[in-house]
């Protein structure tokens, strides 16, 4: 019903027609014909006989396809009465040698098969040509007709060779593309993977560098703190001694003053070690 409302007819009839070539050439006959029954109804009401008459022999090539020779027949006899017909065009002469051969008429075969290898087409249509020599060497064949056999099926293995070695250039440039796609395809995953590799090393030896670094920075604070724990301890040994040989000193002058007089260098030994350790002293106050 859609395709009947439209609008523009003509374009959703070439839709169609497109749709039922698609649908023939994927093997679902079925469904290509009734998309060319409704392509050619749609033709019809736009008044596009040449598309009409089109679409018609190329349902009656699926009918044949389908071994429906007879169905194929009647719907072309049918299109030619109603526009008034009288000769078909030669595109359409393949397509009538196969169906007069198919009917086991073969005069009629062989002047559509004859005509059309004779027609300047023929010669740049390799697949109907060499289709239309595999007929015209059987009808000969059967018609005990050696030498025309003869000639047809030397026609028909060179092209056939032909086409086959066309169809094998064809088949092997397919194969090294996707071969050629599928190595770019392994390339790209190898770089990817070697570059993920490389990321997961660079990861690794990062967290390994943070990791020494943390462990020095960690050992340095410890190393610093029981450093600094130790002077503590000399610093208090040497406030003692300081604190003990002032004492001593102290003792001596006051002996000496009530006593005897001390010896000088005595005296003057203890006070150079006094001022040792206080220099000493200073110098840990600095350094603290």
């Amino acid at each position: 019903n859609f395709f009947k409302n439209t609008n523009e007819p003509r374009r959703c009839a070439n839709s169609l027609s497109y749709a039922a070539i698609n649908y023939h050439a994927v093997g679902e006959d079925s469904v290509a014909l009734d998309y060319y029954d409704r392509a050619i109804e749609l033709y019809e009401q736009i008044s596009n006989v040449k598309a009409v008459v089109d679409n018609t022999y190329c349902k009656a090539a699926v009918l044949l396809k389908l071994k429906m020779a007879d169905s194929a027949i009647n719907c072309i006899q049918s299109v030619k009465l109603k526009y008034n017909i009288r000769e078909e065009a030669l595109e359409y002469y393949p397509l009538l040698c196969e169906l007069n051969f198919e009917k086991g008429n073969y005069d009629k075969a062989l002047f559509y098969g004859k005509a059309y290898l004779d027609s300047e087409i023929s010669r740049s249509d390799d697949k109907n040509r060499c289709g239309i020599l595999w007929i015209m060497k059987n009808i000969s064949l059967q018609e005990n007709n050696l030498s025309d056999h003869l000639k047809y099926e030397e026609e028909y293995l060179k092209l056939n060779h032909k086409i086959l070695k066309e169809k094998e250039k064809r088949n092997i440039k397919a194969i090294e593309a996707r071969y050629s796609l599928t190595n770019l395809e392994e390339s790209y995953s190898l770089l990817e993977k070697e570059g993920r590799r490389n990321m997961f090393i660079y990861t690794i030896a990062l967290a390994l560098i943070l990791a020494v670094s943390v462990g020095i920075y960690i050992y340095s604070k410890k190393e610093a703190l029981r450093a600094k724990r130790k002077y503590a301890s000399d610093l208090k040994i040497l406030e003692k001694v300081n604190s003990s040989l002032k004492q001593q000193l102290d003792n001596i002058k006051q002996r000496s003053e009530t006593t005897v007089e001390c010896d000088d260098a005595v005296i003057g030994g203890l006070a150079s070690r006094i001022n040792l350790i206080k220099d000493l002293l200073e110098y840990s106050y600095v350094t603290e």
